[in-house]
Parts: structure tokens; C-alpha cells; sequence
């Protein structure tokens, strides 16, 4: 019984995996600039229905700690006037927490509606709620496919807020 278990767990968790995809991003601007930022998504399930993967603040903007993401497959009604909308993948991003040094009550969420190859691009837009309050819009933009490169300095703007990767480091 013990074994009839084990091998249904495991042909479980390879159907799961089967059909992973993991892909990587750069944020813009609407106006296609880069930020230092980026972030890698993993999708899988049978649909793909989970995404994991984690906001890139180290290649780019020379942070020392990257941050979880993780969410679900998702969609934004086009009627609703969004910049990124219709199908794509929304996540729980840990961020605002790092960024700021401990906790601060506020939750941020990417949602990104990444076109599949060829394309690989899309748009992005974080949202946050703090204490609860109403989801407002933080900031939105494109994708270009691959993290931000390793640059010397590791300067710039995150996607997530106002300030730069120096005011970041108490700089």
C-alpha cells in the first residue's frame, strides 16, 4: 500500500511539472526605458494554472536579496481601462517588506499579461493595499524578455517605487 502511494504521489507531482516554463523579464516604462529590476516566472499545472518565481533586485540594481512571487493563472476585464489586461498571471510580491527594511502593512501585486512565444513580451502593473484599504495602482509598463544585465554602478529606479537604487542603499 505504502508503494501504490509513493508512485501515485510522484506521477502526481510529474504531471505538475511536466510543463513548466520558466521566463524572464526587465521592467520599462511606457516609454520602453529600463528599470534595474526585473523578475522570473515559473508557470506549471495542467493548464498552467500556478506561477512561482522571484523579483529580480540583484543582476541590475546591485541589491543583495531578490524577493519571492508567487500567484495564479488570472485575467483583467479589457473594459475596466488597466494597462495590462485580459489573461495573464497575477502574484503576491514580498517587495514593498524588503525594500523599506521590515514590515510596513502594505501588500504589492503584479499583474502581467505576457504574451507566449514568439512574442515573450507583455505589460506589467503593480498594485498595492495598505491596512486593507483600496487596491490603487502603483505603476505599470512593458516587458522585455531577459533580466536586467549586470551593469557597473547598479544604479537607477525600481519598478516599485519612487526612489533609486542609492537612496535604496542609504546612499
Amino acid at each position: 500500500m505504502k508503494k501504490m502511494l509513493l508512485v501515485l504521489t510522484l506521477v502526481a507531482f510529474a504531471c505538475l511539472t511536466a510543463g513548466a516554463q520558466t521566463r524572464s523579464y526587465t521592467f520599462q516604462d511606457t516609454a520602453h526605458n529600463n528599470y534595474c529590476d526585473g523578475v522570473q516566472l515559473t508557470t506549471f499545472g495542467a493548464v498552467p494554472t500556478y506561477v512561482v518565481g522571484f523579483h529580480d533586485f540583484i543582476d541590475g540594481c546591485g541589491l543583495g536579496f531578490n524577493t519571492p512571487q508567487t500567484g495564479f493563472k488570472a485575467s483583467i476585464n479589457s473594459l475596466n481601462g488597466d494597462w495590462a489586461k485580459g489573461g495573464g498571471q497575477g502574484t503576491a510580491d514580498a517587495s514593498f517588506d524588503y525594500l523599506y527594511g521590515g514590515y510596513i502593512g502594505c501588500e504589492l501585486s503584479l499583474f502581467n499579461n505576457i504574451k507566449a512565444p514568439p512574442s515573450n513580451s507583455g505589460h506589467w502593473e503593480y498594485y498595492y493595499s495598505c491596512n486593507g484599504s483600496t487596491l490603487y495602482i502603483l505603476n505599470e509598463g512593458f516587458l522585455r524578455q531577459g533580466l536586467p544585465p549586470a551593469k557597473a554602478g547598479k544604479s537607477g529606479n525600481v519598478s516599485i517605487g519612487s526612489k533609486t537604487v542609492a537612496q535604496l542603499k542609504g546612499k
